[in-house]
């Protein structure tokens, strides 16, 4: 059952989250979206302990977030969207004004473009072979260039396998688009549904989930198991997966608006990033300088 399920116990529990799930439902936000959020609020509850919500205020909210940064270690990026998932409970949903610059997000340094070589992918794949399941989570990132977000949001019936095709449904920006599976994507979907009795309607990737954590949380718990049975580096995150689809695409000869359209960005300027960085390995191949010295 998923937590924006009306019938879940946590709505006895927490009655204020049934106007949480909607002002979800009013904004149109994808059930893995609505999943996300409705978590991370639960969380935020857990901790504070509060039985009325109305006398939650900014030091609540700023507990919480050095909670998160001091004793679970979380990085930049998680504590920044714990933090709109509480800036949403208390503005649209409690009417609470929040100042922004006292609970303000963290800064977080544009990352270097983490992708894997070929003996990297090799090595991620052989600890994951052996779980269906989260080897077509790995591969739909690899082969087709997903978030994980993406990922989960998949259900049985987005999957075209006779045409080849992925409907990728409202994803980031509200955006759809069509992505190809190639011949290592096809064999990974059609050994899974063979070990999976799924309907159309059934998410493709589902974990069940006691302790209430977010499924984008308990995806990169079983990613980083596999990538560090594989001795990878930490840097490596299931985003890295991607990465990984789009610097093979451009090294391989692909178009930057074709690869554009497969990745789903809104501005071309993201992707003519990964043109800088093939750009660049590409330049081991025509150094002056080891031209220069072999003559």
């Amino acid at each position: 059952m998923h937590i924006f399920d009306l019938n879940h116990e946590r709505y006895q529990q927490y009655p204020v989250l049934v106007e949480v799930y909607n002002e979800l439902r009013l904004r149109r936000y994808s059930d893995r979206t609505m999943d996300n959020y409705l978590c991370g609020i639960i969380r935020f509850l857990d901790f504070i302990g509060k039985d009325d919500p109305d006398s939650l205020d900014t030091n609540d909210f700023r507990d919480y977030l050095f909670y998160l940064i001091d004793e679970r270690e979380l990085a930049p990026r998680s504590v920044n969207a714990n933090n709109f998932y509480i800036r949403f409970f208390y503005e649209a949903v409690l009417d609470k004004r929040v100042n922004h610059s006292r609970v303000h997000l963290m800064k977080i340094d544009k990352p270097i473009i983490s992708f894997l070589n070929n003996n990297e992918i090799i090595s991620l794949l052989n600890e994951s072979r052996y779980d269906p399941k989260i080897d077509l989570a790995l591969k739909l990132g690899l082969c087709a260039g997903l978030r994980i977000s993406e990922v989960l949001s998949l259900k049985v019936s987005h999957l075209d396998i006779d045409n080849r095709l992925i409907r990728v449904i409202d994803s980031k920006g509200r955006k759809s688009r069509l992505v190809p599976m190639d011949n290592t994507l096809v064999r990974a979907c059609r050994r899974y549904l063979g070990e999976h009795l799924l309907n159309d309607d059934d998410y493709l990737i589902h974990f069940r989930n006691p302790q209430h954590k977010a499924p984008t949380e308990t995806l990169r718990v079983h990613f980083n198991s596999c990538r560090d049975k594989a001795g990878l580096p930490s840097t490596v995150t299931f985003h890295s997966l991607r990465h990984t689809f789009a610097t093979n695409f451009m090294l391989n000869g692909g178009e930057v608006m074709t690869l554009s359209a497969l990745m789903g960005h809104s501005s071309i300027h993201t992707t003519c990033n990964y043109l800088q960085l093939t750009e660049c390995m590409k330049f081991k191949n025509r150094s002056f300088m080891d031209k220069l010295l072999e003559e």
